[in-house]
């Protein structure tokens, strides 16, 4: 964890934070224009925009200067977030009017030395962060090196690298990266190893629309607004899930959009939406999930209850919707085992984030899922799933080089692995992550015989077909590893050949076309997007 991620002090009363500064584009040209609107508009931006996105993210604004704020964050990661919502929410909220007249932010993101006095923010950090902001584009966000560094590869998008640039009253030269408008995938922040080839956010993307209060009045409105709330903050912690920020959603609140439309309009690929109704003391809560390409209904539940104590039955509705798409969007009926077999949620949480840290396919995101699956481990010690997965970093290491002893590697994750065995003797996912360390030390037989006993014992743990579908190619035993392929594809339908290929970092061989067609003959279809370079092989085929 760096400092910025800590909140680490650096002196008496000083601490290490992240540093937002904003301020409109034009204010005064707009303010001569219309005075009395510009205010108006300005004010609904800093308590319906700003305000919202800054709290989401624990932050705090420090100052607000009519046309400008500052706002203090405890991560690094946090204040680029909320810079990033705001951003795409003014963007939406602004489309309707003529160019000349929209607000535009300019948005400076620094990390650094900071001193409170008072109700105010001073500092080194904070300077910096002000000049950012001053060579920010209209619409877009200038971070400092420090920050990108802090972010790298904790995003779900892509800075640009805007070189080094001498800003005002500041001595030395600052490396600026930015965020334009529509260029969110042209460069990563990546450490040089993993810079060559950053890849899009593969995770499902969804947006939580306000809900429609059925029955007139502001308590009833309270519940409906409520809820929505508390769906998109309780889905915003699955890593395995990317959600639209709550600030970009309501802007949808009373107006006739339908799902599909929202959907398009959020870059979400699923959108959920529902309604309050009360009669009484009772209360009835529709809310459906709707894939937006299609417009088809993927899930839908009803909730009845009372309005007699309005926040339990809001965490009950949250929760119950929350598992739900977990299955529907993430890794299917695993989740829940997962769940179940964590018995802290804070564990779980940690087990996910290592999960999502290490389909990053980087060191760095390596690095980061052995964090995470250690922290579940010491919050959960027989979390067996989260030994399995820490395992799996090792084993990592050891395929591509990331280690400097590729037997001491592979001697850890085999540790880690007698001990879950020694707690549950046929558990899944550690089989297969057994079978996997075999395959990495080319004992291709003894690893299909461990992979064929992690499918008996889960015939629904994706992972487990996977890695026995590989073998069986590297065996030659293309007929059986299809039928492997074809099980893939039952208890996974959202798995494709493109995503097998990233999993799995296949050699850049001439056979590879031929690999890709026996797969896609089983019945995996194809996907989108290409597979990323192939660091070293896991193996080399018979």
């Amino acid at each position: 964890m760096t400092g910025a991620e800590s909140g680490a002090t650096t002196g008496p009363g000083r601490r290490l934070a992240g540093i937002l500064t904003a301020d409109v584009v034009g204010y005064s040209r707009l303010m001569g224009t219309d005075e009395d609107g510009t205010l108006a508009r300005v004010q609904s931006l800093l308590c319906e925009v700003a305000g919202p996105a800054v709290t989401a993210r624990h932050g705090r604004i420090f100052r607000l200067m009519g046309d400008a704020f500052l706002a203090e964050f405890p991560s690094a990661v946090g204040a680029v977030l909320c810079a990033a919502e705001i951003q795409q929410a003014m963007a939406t909220c602004e489309a309707p009017l003529p160019e000349a007249a929209r607000l535009r932010l300019r948005i400076g993101v620094h990390m650094g030395d900071v001193l409170p006095q008072g109700d105010d923010l001073m500092g080194d950090g904070v300077n910096i962060a002000a000049r950012l902001e001053g060579v920010a584009e209209p619409g877009g966000i200038a971070v400092s090196a420090a920050v990108a560094e802090a972010a790298r590869g904790k995003l779900p998008f892509a800075l640009e690298d805007g070189g080094e640039t001498a800003l005002k009253n500041i001595h030395h030269p600052v490396r600026i990266w930015r965020w334009p408008p529509g260029s969110a995938t042209r460069y990563s922040a990546a450490a040089p190893e993993t810079a060559a080839a950053p890849m899009a956010d593969a995770r499902p993307r969804v947006a939580v629309l306000p809900f429609d209060s059925m029955v007139s009045g502001p308590a009833h409105q309270f519940l409906a607004d409520g809820l929505c709330e508390d769906l998109t903050t309780a889905l915003s912690k699955l890593d395995t899930l990317s959600v639209v920020s709550r600030t970009a959603a309501f802007v949808y609140k009373g107006r006739n959009a339908s799902a599909v439309v929202a959907g398009r309009e959020l870059d979400a690929g699923y959108v959920i939406e529902g309604s309050v109704r009360t009669a009484g003391s009772r209360v009835r809560i529709n809310a459906q999930l709707i894939e937006r390409d299609t417009g088809a209904h993927v899930w839908a539940q009803k909730f009845d209850g009372t309005v007699d104590d309005i926040f339990d039955l809001q965490d009950r509705i949250t929760q119950e919707i929350v598992a739900a798409l977990e299955v529907r969007l993430s890794d299917g009926a695993m989740v829940l085992v997962w769940r179940a077999e964590a018995g802290d949620p804070a564990a779980y949480e940690h087990f996910l984030a290592g999960r999502a840290a290490y389909k990053e396919y980087s060191r760095a995101g390596n690095a980061r899922a052995r964090r995470s699956y250690e922290e579940a481990l010491r919050r959960s010690p027989r979390f067996i799933s989260a030994a399995a997965g820490l395992a799996r970093t090792h084993i990592e290491d050891a395929t591509f080089g990331w280690s400097p002893d590729k037997g001491a590697s592979l001697a850890e994750a085999r540790r880690l692995l007698d001990g879950a065995f020694a707690l549950v003797p046929e558990h899944a996912l550690a089989r297969a992550e057994l079978a996997h360390a075999l395959m990495v030390e080319q004992r291709f037989e003894e690893g299909c015989r461990e992979a064929l006993r992690a499918v008996e014992a889960d015939p629904n743990l994706a992972d487990a077909a996977h890695v026995l579908a590989t073998l069986l190619v590297a065996l030659g035993r293309h007929e059986e590893a299809q039928a492997a392929v074809r099980r893939i594809g039952a208890v996974n339908p959202r798995f494709t050949v493109q995503r097998w290929h990233r999993n799995l970092f296949y050699p850049n061989r001439p056979d590879l076309a031929g690999f890709r067609a026996l797969q896609a003959g089983a019945g995996l279809p194809e996907g989108q997007g290409a597979a990323p370079p192939v660091a070293s092989s896991a193996f080399s085929p018979t």
